[in-house]
């Protein structure tokens, strides 16, 4: 149940009757919200990434969704890190880096005020007792995901003339110069239009593009 203090001991049952009992746990706590939900990326652009995510589906006795705020974390492989709390279930990074990872991080946060009780006469059935010895242990109380901006461009290898005849050319390009850590380049995406003698003008119609794996192609 969340929001609750709980400890534990164990027993184990035999033929002949059950054990004494173990040597309790320490108290330990439970978080009053289960985790966020579907945590994803949206959409990458050039000039945007947008994460979205749902509410936790558990929540404790006496919360509900409109006390719940979300802390956003994002991470950039360059250094960059940037702390959003809001009560929306979507954010957009503006401008993003290129060729960069980013890591988001989304938890609950409870948006709600402590008020003094009221003096009554039976106080213990308004109040908590919580424990000094409570057990301190590691929580995961996050969902993460990760994605990579866009890439940095291809830069294009000057056409050397022998490699120019009536019916073909060779195209030569080298990769980018920098990658994002642990991403790979699947292939390239040339694309062409026929033009005329100077250049200046494009033929309709002409128009095509190609998948490439390699950083260079005979056109014909």
């Amino acid at each position: 149940i969340p929001a609750n203090i709980y400890r534990f001991f164990v027993k184990y049952l035999t033929g002949v009757g059950t054990s004494p009992a173990s040597t309790e746990t320490k108290p330990f706590s439970i978080s009053p919200t289960s985790l966020p939900q579907s945590l994803t990326v949206e959409n990458v652009t050039s000039n945007s990434i947008m994460v979205t995510w749902q509410p936790p589906a558990v929540l404790a006795i006496g919360l509900d969704l409109d006390d719940l705020l979300y802390k956003l974390v994002i991470k950039g492989e360059n250094g960059y890190e940037k702390v959003i709390v809001t009560a929306d279930y979507e954010f957009t990074v503006m401008e993003p880096l290129d060729a960069t990872k980013y890591t988001f991080d989304v938890s609950v946060v409870i948006d709600r005020k402590l008020l003094e009780a009221p003096p009554c006469d039976l106080c213990e059935f308004n109040s908590t007792k919580l424990s000094l010895d409570m057990e301190v242990f590691e929580k995961s109380d996050v969902v993460t995901t990760s994605v990579f901006s866009k890439p940095l461009p291809p830069k294009l290898v000057q056409v050397i003339d022998a490699e120019v005849t009536l019916s073909s050319a060779v195209l030569k390009w080298d990769q980018p110069t920098d990658l994002a850590e642990g991403s790979t380049i699947l292939h390239y995406v040339l694309e062409y239009t026929a033009v005329n003698e100077n250049g200046t003008e494009a033929f309709s119609g002409t128009e095509g593009q190609l998948i490439v794996t390699e950083t260079q192609i005979e056109m014909i």
